[in-house]
């Protein structure tokens, strides 16, 4: 027995002891009793109102009107409610940075009920399903209507994972996974795996690609190998140099297709931050332009045009695989006795640094543009094959900006020439030495 309820006895058996003896003196011990019990009843009932008053206001602290075990009770109930509350508060903190992080996730993240209703959702399902906060309460399949997704929340068995078309977009592949927790709850989680077809597509289209592109020269160089196993002992040498000469032209073919596969994949898998250097970029124009007039061996014009020294922060080699890759792109689709003009620059309207070549060859027809660096893509097939071209070197070239932090810039009218423009951005430049 606790110390509050011997006080609460002791308080009652005082009452009692008192009426005792005022009955005794009264000479009614029985009415004096009752009286005394009543008025004791009567200030515990006036402690329940007190309690039951304070009760609906937990706020404050008990009144000081409650007394004895009353007071007690109610300051018990209190601290109870105290730690309730900062234990509330505590696992609503914790709720709130949950749905906070959650919002934050990438992948659209809602929950359902028992009954596929949807009880939360976070930022990403709106943009990647549609459902928005005022969908709360919907049976999500009133809002996904796809039958495959139907069938697989219903089935129950959620091991495995749904590939569907986003209801937004048909464009758009989504990857639904369902988690079930709680109390028949369940997480259903989508994914944009969009990029992942898309490249899972061009790693297809690449070893296809590849295998094409390999197939001819080959041909070609088994066809002299199996002329000239069968040739007789008695053909003349020089007959046969000939037939072998006819084999470098396939061979170096596949050599510079290897070699542009090999700096495509370096590009792809490497970084460049450890290997920048300060780039002297006026003497490598000047060097991409008497390479150039090399390649041309005079059957051009090519200007050149240096109108400033700046540098550029960036792998000199990349740089001019870049340049010399545009340089004689311009070669190749040019008829002989054009001009080509090789120019680097500042554009003072953005003040970003430029390198130019532009050309007045057969240009390219508007339809084509935002193609051309797709790996293996050519607006004329036949004629880049005959100019031997592989194909890649386009997309070496934007590969090797984006990694200056560049872009590449296409102007082109059919039957007047093309303007290829390396743009590199202020953070990229350095001044001269």
């Amino acid at each position: 027995m606790s110390q509050l309820w011997k006080t609460e006895l002791w308080r009652l058996l005082g009452v009692i002891f008192i009426c005792f003896l005022f009955g005794l003196v009264l000479d009614s011990i029985a009415w004096s009793l009752a009286i005394g019990l009543f008025f004791y009843l009567i200030w515990q009932a006036l402690q329940v109102r007190h309690l039951e008053r304070w009760l609906n206001n937990d706020i404050v602290p008990p009144p000081y009107e409650l007394e004895g075990i009353w007071h007690d009770l109610a300051y018990r109930i209190y601290h109870n409610r105290q730690r309730s509350r900062k234990r509330r508060k505590r696992m609503s903190e914790v709720i709130r940075r949950f749905q906070k992080s959650t919002q934050a996730l990438p992948d659209a993240a809602v929950v359902l009920t028992s009954n596929e209703e949807i009880e939360w959702i976070n930022n990403a399902a709106t943009r990647t399903l549609g459902v928005t906060k005022s969908d709360i309460g919907q049976n999500i399949n009133n809002l996904l209507r796809n039958p495959a997704f139907h069938n697989f929340l219903s089935q129950g068995d959620y091991s495995k994972h749904l590939e569907i078309n986003s209801p937004l977009d048909e464009n758009v592949s989504l990857d639904v996974r369902i988690r079930p927790y709680g109390e028949n709850q369940r997480l259903l989680v989508v994914r944009d795996i969009t990029h992942i077809h898309r490249l899972m597509t061009m790693r297809h289209d690449l070893i296809a690609n590849i295998s094409h592109e390999l197939r001819t020269p080959l041909t070609i160089i088994l066809g002299y190998l199996e002329m000239l196993l069968n040739a007789p002992a008695d053909t003349d040498p020089q007959k046969l140099r000939e037939q072998i000469t006819k084999l470098q032209s396939p061979t170096t073919r596949i050599q510079t297709l290897v070699d542009d596969l090999l700096m495509l994949s370096r590009l792809d898998t490497t970084s460049n931050e450890e290997k920048n250097t300060i780039v002297n970029i006026p003497d490598l124009v000047q060097q991409v332009t008497d390479e150039a007039q090399n390649i041309s061996n005079g059957k051009h014009v090519i200007h050149c045009h240096i109108e400033t020294d700046t540098h550029l922060f960036g792998i000199k080699d990349e740089l001019y695989s870049a340049f010399i890759n545009l340089a004689n792109n311009a070669i190749r689709y040019t008829p002989e006795g054009k001009k080509i003009c090789i120019r680097w620059y500042l554009n003072k309207d953005n003040n970003t640094a430029c390198f130019e070549v532009k050309d007045h060859g057969i240009g390219i027809a508007w339809g084509h543009l935002h193609r051309l660096t797709e790996r293996f893509y050519r607006v004329d097939p036949g004629r880049s094959k005959a100019t031997g071209g592989t194909g890649l070197g386009l997309s070496i070239v934007e590969q090797i900006l984006r990694r200056h932090g560049a872009d590449l810039h296409i102007d082109s009218t059919p039957g007047r020439g093309s303007t290829f423009t390396c743009i590199f951005q202020p953070g990229w430049q350095r001044p001269s030495q």
